[in-house]
């Protein structure tokens, strides 16, 4: 999903008008969490009925077996070329120092107020993810619950996943990116 998402993003920026990215966002992430739902259930049933490893095996080949045709497809997509000609530069940008690039792009945060508020708002949110696991870990093995609960950890966290997208697609759609 990692390699898939930056390309998929860039042409959905490029394909889909601003004003209509909340609704699309928001109804692709409520009809993936209700599908998600229905995969926290699957979760549950294959860890309580195969073992440790074949379990893990099966969940691993099962998301591999939907991720990599989408991202297959995604790489199979071409642009279409705008009719405007390519810029001139006196310097191609290969032969730019790369520390100078990197400075450059290091700088963008700092200059932009807005963007610099939705990097810490992601590192923020990806942060509280990581811990995610670790609850899963205290809740079978402190707390002695059966590793078929994990489906319902998965279940509860995308049917919030589920409300939180409707809501905030709406948002979107009435008022524009900024405040989602």
């Amino acid at each position: 999903d990692g390699v898939g998402s930056v390309a998929w993003f860039e042409i959905m920026a490029q394909a889909i008008p601003s004003k209509r990215r909340g609704r699309l966002l928001g109804t692709a992430q409520v009809i993936g969490g209700l599908a998600g739902i229905g995969m926290g259930a699957l979760i549950g049933q294959i860890l309580s009925q195969i073992s440790f490893p074949g379990n893990y095996a099966l969940m691993f080949t099962l998301a591999s077996t939907l991720l990599i045709p989408s991202t297959v497809a995604l790489f199979l997509l071409r642009e279409v070329p705008s009719d405007a000609p390519p810029e001139e530069t006196d310097a191609p940008a290969e032969q730019e120092p790369r520390l100078r690039r990197l400075i450059t792009w290091l700088k963008l945060p700092f200059a932009n107020p807005a963007f610099r508020h939705v990097l810490i708002c992601r590192i923020m949110v990806a942060m509280m993810g990581l811990a995610t696991p670790f609850y899963v870990q205290h809740a079978t093995k402190e707390m002695a619950l059966p590793e078929a609960t994990i489906g319902s950890f998965v279940i509860a966290q995308t049917t919030a996943s589920v409300a939180a997208s409707a809501l905030l697609g709406w948002i979107c759609e009435r008022w524009g990116p900024r405040p989602v």
